[in-house]
């Protein structure tokens, strides 16, 4: 459910204020006409972007495989002679780019067949506890049940208002608003 919190205060200069429960009625009518022309606009807009974005990936593939057939070409060339592209340098630099071969960054690699549950398991065994990361962090779920009395913690909770005007299936789904701050009047 999405929510848009209204944080700016509502200026004096609102002058139509619901005067009763039908009024009240009347304003939800409004907001739901106008979530639904929200709706409809971010629909559209939606399918032109799928559109484009279709369009843009039948392209996008044709190319890349081109691409990418210039690259294989360029790795048969050059795989045979590595030795003699890197007697000086690692890469090539030509007058259209660089190519050549560079080092990935080191990384820990665990064997097929083994998980990092085994690894850890081992890490133990052996007393190399400094390679095993422990996670601390609160259990804010469990604190809210149980509320333990806690220096520099407050359990709180707002009373906040909201409206939700109904939709029509088909029309999107309404978001709510909240409003959480006072209102001048």
């Amino acid at each position: 459910m999405a929510t848009n919190s209204l944080s700016a205060r509502i200026k004096k200069s609102l002058t139509v204020i619901p005067a009763s429960i039908q009024e009240a009625t009347s304003f939800l009518i409004s907001i739901g006409e106008k979530q639904r022309e929200i709706n409809r606009v971010k629909r559209e807009t939606k399918a032109a972007v799928d559109t484009l974005k279709s369009k843009a990936d039948e392209k996008v593939s044709a190319l890349t495989k081109d691409r990418d057939a210039f690259f294989v070409a360029l790795f048969a060339f050059a795989a045979p002679k590595k030795a003699e592209l890197t007697q000086d340098a690692r890469s090539q630099k030509t007058a259209a780019g660089t190519f050549g071969w560079r080092w990935t960054t080191p990384m820990v690699d665990i064997v097929e067949g083994k998980t990092d549950q085994d690894i850890i398991a081992t890490l133990k065994r052996k007393g190399l506890t400094t390679y095993i990361r422990v996670v601390e962090e609160l259990d804010r779920e469990a604190m809210l049940r149980d509320r333990p009395e806690v220096s520099g913690v407050s359990y709180t909770q707002r009373d906040e208002f909201f409206a939700k005007p109904k939709m029509k299936k088909g029309e999107g789904s309404a978001e709510e608003l909240v409003k959480t701050d006072a209102v001048d009047v």
